[in-house]
């Protein structure tokens, strides 16, 4: 167990039950376990627990509970108390809900952060995947913003990588997730409507922008085509999942994406991705051809599970 700085401590799970049962009465203390398994101590009147449960793999999320851990040391600190973070070895996870908590509080740098840490504890090390969220949590100005487009395609991929592997996607599942991704001032954006029976689709909060790739270039060659005008014109929108495409994603990875009133052709969605015309590789792919919709700025309200057709 080492000193962070005054009262913040990190550990193992080890160091965590000792410390609780060495502890002297009168002296509060504070425990963050980020692990499979909480360390099965009662929360009791002087002592605080807080389980964020999580495997030391890079893909799994500990960026959504960044904010909520840095919470709950920070209550600890206020109140001039002791708080251990803890994983099992104290090395990936506790050291990366550490680093999260110092680029909030001292407006750090991910980078500055790791430095500061190592100094003091040499044994950090967390895993790639969760330095890559500790750098998103910068992109985002070290807080967890659900609407930011950065952490909504976080998300997206880290669901679509389980899927991939499940090969199949539940309707509960897929519903929380669409409910997760809403933007709740969707209703400032301009619409989407089906061209052949003019149903509001999506608005503008749901679409994925990406980099423009290279053109053909980026493209095998059986499947290049040089003939075309502008070859790194995107044709297609790439959007999130929405609630009408429920009964299409359901029990499947890919397929094709229909109106639900019309049933006219839409586009296609793949949980693995899908290379826009342009060269860019999109993951996962909701993607809606230009050529199908038309835009328009008087869909105010959010898109639900039925869309109403205007």
């Amino acid at each position: 167990m080492s000193l962070v700085k005054e009262g913040l401590f990190i550990g193992t799970r080890v160091d965590a039950i000792n410390l609780a049962n060495s502890r002297l009465p009168g002296n509060k203390l504070w425990i963050l376990t980020v692990d499979i398994e909480p360390i099965g101590i009662e929360e009791e009147d002087e002592i605080f627990t807080k389980h964020v449960q999580c495997v030391d793999e890079p893909e799994a999320d500990l960026l959504s509970f960044f904010d909520e851990c840095s919470e709950f040391i920070t209550n600890g600190l206020e109140n001039k108390e002791n708080v251990l973070v803890h994983c099992l070895s104290g090395v990936s996870r506790s050291a990366a809900v550490i680093l999260a908590h110092l680029m909030k509080t001292s407006q750090m740098s991910s980078d500055e952060a790791l430095v500061l840490l190592k100094n003091l504890y040499p044994k950090a090390n967390p895993n790639d995947g969760f330095i890559e969220q500790l750098q998103l949590y910068e992109a985002m100005g070290n807080t967890v913003d659900k609407t930011n487009p950065v952490y909504k395609q976080y998300r997206l991929q880290l669901l679509a990588s389980q899927i991939q592997s499940q090969r199949y996607a539940t309707t509960d599942f897929l519903s929380s997730l669409i409910e997760e991704l809403k933007d709740p001032s969707s209703s400032n954006y301009k619409g989407y409507k089906c061209r052949k029976c003019r149903l509001t689709l999506f608005n503008g909060a749901s679409l994925i922008t990406h980099e423009p790739g290279s053109g053909q270039m980026s493209f095998k060659r059986h499947k290049q085509d040089f003939h075309a005008v502008d070859n790194t014109q995107c044709t297609s929108l790439f959007i999130e999942p929405v609630n009408w495409m429920l009964p299409l994603l359901e029990g499947t990875v890919d397929g094709k994406l229909q109106c639900p009133k019309c049933n006219g052709r839409l586009g296609s969605f793949n949980w693995a991705g899908m290379q826009c015309n342009c060269g860019k590789w999109v993951t996962p792919a909701f993607q809606i051809h230009k050529n199908r919709v038309d835009e328009t700025w008087n869909a105010r309200l959010p898109i639900s599970n039925q869309p109403e057709s205007s």
